[in-house]
């Protein structure tokens, strides 16, 4: 059952070099307007929302891991993202508002990454 915060689980996979566990700010709520601010607000209380930065080749890789608060042996979705540059870059506040937070409502854990060389952090 997960219940707790598990950033030091995290870390033992290998190849993680650094975890973060993320948490809905009030900065984050006015980002996302009055909607999704909202909805960004109560899905807070229902996950777990993790930045991990791993290893892909020679390249550092800036990573997300979803999980809802409560259930055990969870299925899990690869969230792979869209776009080029800039375009389709994961935020922060989509994490706890859009796609992947549905998903990880309704009790996936869901794994989402940047490009590999891609060098924002998806702030």
């Amino acid at each position: 059952m997960i219940t707790k915060d598990n950033s030091e689980l995290i870390k033992k996979i290998p190849g993680v070099l650094e975890v973060k566990r993320l948490f809905f700010t009030k900065e984050l709520e006015g980002l996302l307007g009055p909607v999704f601010g909202k909805i960004g607000k109560e899905n807070a209380r229902k996950l777990f929302v993790y930045k991990i930065i791993y290893r892909s080749q020679r390249h550092k890789v800036v990573g997300f891991i979803i999980e809802p608060r409560g259930g055990d042996n969870l299925p899990c979705v690869i969230y792979n993202r869209g776009g080029s540059g800039e375009f389709g870059v994961i935020k922060t506040g989509m994490l706890f508002a859009r796609f992947p937070a549905e998903l990880a409502t309704k009790g996936y854990v869901v794994i989402a990454t940047q490009y590999s060389g891609f060098r924002k952090c998806g702030e």
